[in-house]
């Protein structure tokens, strides 16, 4: 069977310029959608150090724990975005890569890429030899199915549906191994690579109709990297297994890297309980972010035998966003000059001072660690008790109750913080404490990470204390 697509063309000859229809069936292939350009320069990368150490040694299993088990292991759709999302979406490379060191980007699932004079298209030549973990060879019909699958109502993905329509516009297809991918604007160069690089979706795996969504809760889809799900114990642990035939294992940026056989996870749901397992020998690596773990407990005999090394590092990598995401949905926060003063009223140095010991600083913009793309002129609105009950009180919230909380009616200026881990809660007493100077009333929500990150998602919080990996 040969599912063609439309007959309308765009300016590069292509048949798929405009949003595709749902793929029930399966798709055997592709057309071919355009004639490649001549004038092309092909590019690669081959010339960085490679940045693993030889001296690794492969074997074993590695041993990592999570504070809760995974709503699915599905790579989008509701409930995928959890916490354990970056163990399954490692499984699954895109078609170029950032060296960690010099961040020049390196070839992964295209082995060379060109662009066009329009500045917001990129050629890619896709590498014969990558395959998906049952043997099936990755060739341009999983790309052009990776539209039509983030595309589909069926993921229900609101952001990959909509990021593939108005971000990624379009994907042609040249021959089985050459594709190329067209982004919304024009950009420079190194953004082209970074913003419009995309990965394959295997077509002949997929169904995509109405029960999409939960047939694939816990099915195992093909991946491309160089482990896969092998046991899942639901509630426990899932674990993962090496290839030993991986496609890749020859690729230079691939070598030594990669070494466990296996990787098992297992859920811990308190950190405490977790250090101890540590302690035990039964987890490999633990997180010393904690202060009171840096300070307090990584100390004793097998710290001063040399049988656990602790190690203090710093990155110039790209930093996450932390801190508290505010639903403009809600009534009392849709008000700028709400949002403004609550800013005003967070106590964020007490906190580091008192509960971090001076072990953080604060992050002052969304994004840090970029180079010249961060714009460091940028600082966070500081704690200012007077600007923030100015504020306040332009907003309407001119009068307190019995408790000194504002009120602008019959409503109270309270808000509710959700979160996700337990040893948050001292930064936020502080924080619901300073507040309260400004009038403004905290109430702290504490769930289940899984459970507090699912309600987030779906926008039922208020304020969503957390921080993005």
């Amino acid at each position: 069977m040969l599912a063609l697509i439309g007959c309308g063309t765009n300016d590069k000859g292509d048949p798929r310029a405009e949003p595709p229809r749902d793929v029930v069936q399966e798709i055997i292939s592709y057309p071919v959608g355009g004639v490649l350009p001549n004038d092309l320069t092909w590019e690669t990368n081959n010339e960085d150090p490679i940045f693993a150490s030889p001296n690794a040694k492969p074997g074993g299993t590695f041993r990592a724990y999570v504070l809760a088990f995974p709503l699915t292991i599905r790579r989008v759709g509701p409930d995928s975005n959890g916490s354990f999302a970056g163990y399954t979406r490692a499984g699954f490379l895109s078609l170029v890569s950032l060296h960690p060191n010099t961040r020049n980007f390196i070839p992964t699932l295209a082995t060379h890429w060109a662009f066009d004079d329009d500045g917001k298209t990129v050629y890619y030549r896709l590498h014969p030899n990558a395959k998906w973990s049952d043997g099936t060879p990755i060739t341009a019909d999983d790309y052009l199915y990776a539209l039509d699958f983030m595309r589909s109502k069926h993921i229900v993905a609101p952001w990959y549906n909509n990021h593939y329509t108005t971000q990624i516009v379009n994907v042609v297809k040249y021959d089985d191994y050459t594709i190329s991918v067209e982004g919304a604007s024009a950009k420079p160069k190194d953004e082209i690579l970074y913003e419009y690089s995309m990965g394959p979706v295997p077509k002949h795996f997929h169904v995509l109709d109405q029960n999409w969504v939960r047939e694939n809760n816990w099915k195992v889809e093909p991946n491309n990297g160089p482990y896969q799900f092998s046991k899942i114990e639901k509630g426990k642990y899932i674990e993962f297994t090496r290839k030993q035939d991986w496609w890749g294992n020859d690729l230079k940026y691939y070598r030594y890297r990669f070494n466990p056989d296996r990787i098992r996870v297992r859920v811990i749901r308190d950190v405490n309980i977790a250090l101890q397992h540590f302690f035990k020998g039964e987890l490999d690596t633990f997180g010393g972010v904690l202060p009171e773990f840096w300070h307090d407990k990584f100390k004793g005999k097998d710290f001063d035998n040399g049988y656990i090394h602790k190690i203090w590092f710093y990155t110039d990598n790209p930093q996450p966003a932390s801190g508290m995401w505010l639903n403009q949905s809600n009534s009392i926060l849709s008000d700028r000059k709400v949002r403004y003063g609550l800013a005003h009223a967070m106590n964020i140095d007490k906190v580091i001072t008192t509960v971090l010991r001076g072990d953080y600083r604060r992050q002052h913009t969304h994004h840090e660690g970029y180079g010249d793309y961060s714009n460091t002129s940028i600082r966070a609105r500081a704690f200012d008790l007077t600007t923030a009950n100015t504020l306040l009180d332009e907003a309407g919230w001119t009068e307190r109750n019995d408790l000194g909380i504002r009120t602008k009616g019959q409503q109270t200026l309270s808000l509710r913080v959700t979160y996700g881990q337990s040893h948050h809660t001292p930064r936020l007493v502080i924080l619901r404490e300073e507040a309260k100077k400004a009038g403004i009333d905290l109430t702290l929500q504490l769930l289940d990470s899984s459970i507090s990150f699912k309600q987030m998602l779906e926008k039922k919080h208020q304020i969503a204390w957390m921080g993005w990996s």
